[in-house]
């Protein structure tokens, strides 16, 4: 993994149906679990060799179930970061759609959360805390483990507007295997069984007519098969 330092986003998603391996991968980049030597490199680097303190410094996570802790909703979001400006924090606030959260919050952005607190948060607005949480880092290697499990389809869309316009310099690792989410990036590793099968863009997977192939004409049969079975359930 090379982290980038241009202006350019480095965008990587990792696709793979459960048990693929996912987020195994995910675990030992985030140095909870560690390879055998000269198997992962972060910037040239075997990652045993990497202090950890140095390397999670670098490093940004939002996990498939992100936890909230017992404190207000700005401070789950900036606690352990350094001090932001407020414009800064407020465009990162925006941008994850976290001000839709707090405008419904009795007390906003000082309203206590979690387990305890008489707040309802849904499973999507943690995500959003949590990659509130991962941009107020300001890391170069971002890394969103089924990001978009828990979001709406129009939601999901952020994640494109993030790419475009916020995560410049950044490497960003998205572990997934929901379509919509890396369909417009530029390579995708499948994998399968713990095995890096594939790799390419949307399309020449597609072409391939391999793995990958496989896993977006069964998902669209499903959801034809689900569609046609709404309608008939329709009154």
């Amino acid at each position: 993994i090379r982290m980038v330092t241009g202006v350019q986003t480095c965008a990587l998603p990792i696709f793979g149906e459960s048990g693929s391996g996912k987020s195994t991968l995910i675990n030992i980049l985030s140095g909870f679990i560690k390879p055998n030597d000269n198997m992962v490199f972060i910037n040239g680097r075997d990652i045993n060799y990497i202090n950890r303190k140095e390397l999670l410094s670098k490093i940004a996570i939002t996990s498939q179930f992100p936890h909230i802790f017992n404190t207000t909703l700005g401070r789950n979001i900036t606690l352990g970061t350094k001090k932001l400006k407020p414009k800064k924090l407020l465009e990162i606030y925006k941008l994850t759609k976290v001000d839709e959260l707090q405008n419904k919050l009795k007390n906003g952005y000082e309203t206590y959360v979690g387990e305890g607190e008489n707040v309802a948060i849904s499973g999507g607005e943690i995500q959003k805390i949590s990659l509130a949480r991962a941009l107020v880092k300001n890391s170069q290697l971002i890394i969103l483990d089924e990001p978009s499990s828990a979001l709406d389809s129009k939601t999901e869309e952020l994640f494109t507007t993030l790419m475009d316009c916020y995560l410049k310099a950044t490497t960003v690792i998205i572990a997934t295997h929901r379509l919509n989410t890396i369909k417009a990036t530029h390579k995708i590793l499948v994998l399968h069984e713990g095995n890096l099968v594939e790799m390419g863009t949307h399309q020449s997977l597609i072409n391939n007519k391999k793995k990958y192939y496989e896993f977006v004409r069964s998902s669209e049969v499903e959801k034809r098969s689900e569609e046609h079975t709404s309608e008939l359930q329709s009154p």
